[in-house]
């Protein structure tokens, strides 16, 4: 592993935390401003987050991280019981409604394979994926992005989705090349082409560097687009918040895949509230992340 990067689900922490704060509110909204001016974290000012905390967005990617942990056979049911396991140990806000409450009253890996209705498009198997890029072979990646993917998001976007955040991520933390929009965005092409040339979803992914809110439909291809134009363009990790908190819309979501894959290469040039106020007095906060990232990374960094 050229780039091993022990703190992936960490640097993703502070930015879905972040983004919490702006996640599809209006660009004028008061909030917007504060977070442009990286002073503190924010609440979200209708779901009444505690400043700091992350959301579903990293504890699915800690249920992902923990189920590569444990080892094979990576199958429906294994991220299924990581999923509500991960849940219930530590309930927390963030996650959609719908979602949620399913969560809430669901008791098992069985009863969720059972109950879940997996046809949604939107970015929440996407969200996960950022963990999977620490599997080495390229056709492990995208066949255990799609097995996770499809149990809750069968559709052609959001398995596309998943499988572009994994690929992406494992350019970061495998390959010698730079991260530069010909590199990445080739090797994107190299494996999903035959999806960007098939389905008139996709026709402009990759192509046209992604600029404006992220939100509205399909957005798990639109998460992954967004990403990869944040990764592309970005010199650094406050460039990359500063750059997703002008987008809008799905602001902690996109920045806390962007800023996971993005720390295997750029400076980390944040703030410092950003890391000493990251999840306060938590049980799952800096120190569980660091070490459940350095765990994965030394089971396949060989």
């Amino acid at each position: 592993m050229k780039f091993a990067n022990s703190n992936l689900l960490y640097y993703m922490a502070i930015g879905d935390a972040y983004g919490v704060g702006g996640e599809c509110i209006s660009e004028k909204h008061q909030n917007i401003a504060k977070l442009l001016g990286f002073k503190k974290y924010l609440s979200h000012p209708t779901h009444h987050s505690v400043p700091g905390k992350y959301s579903d967005d990293t504890q699915q990617s800690i249920a992902n991280a923990e189920t590569l942990i444990t080892g094979k056979p990576y199958n429906e049911l294994a991220w299924a019981n990581s999923w509500v396991n991960v849940f219930k140990r530590d309930p927390r806000n963030g996650y959609s409604r719908n979602f949620q409450r399913f969560l809430e009253t669901t008791n098992s890996g069985i009863e969720f394979l059972k109950n879940i209705y997996p046809i949604s498009n939107k970015n929440g198997a996407a969200m996960r994926s950022l963990v999977l890029g620490v599997l080495k072979p390229p056709k492990d990646v995208l066949k255990f992005a799609k097995i996770q993917a499809a149990i809750t998001h069968n559709t052609s976007g959001g398995i596309f989705g998943a499988q572009a955040v994994a690929l992406m991520s494992h350019y970061a933390l495998w390959s010698q090349s730079q991260m530069s929009r010909a590199n990445l965005g080739e090797y994107i092409i190299r494996y999903l082409g035959h999806d960007l040339a098939s389905h008139n979803i996709f026709k402009d992914v990759i192509v046209t560097p992604w600029n404006g809110r992220v939100s509205g439909d399909e957005m798990g291809i639109k998460t992954a687009w967004a990403v990869f134009e944040l990764l592309v363009s970005s010199n650094s990790l406050l460039d990359i918040l500063y750059k997703v908190i002008k987008f809008g819309g799905d602001i902690d979501s996109v920045g806390a895949i962007a800023l996971g894959i993005g720390s295997a290469r750029l400076k980390d040039d944040l703030p410092l509230f950003l890391h000493s106020d990251l999840e306060p007095n938590s049980k799952y906060g800096k120190v569980f992340l660091k070490n459940l990232g350095s765990k994965l990374i030394s089971k396949f960094n060989k």
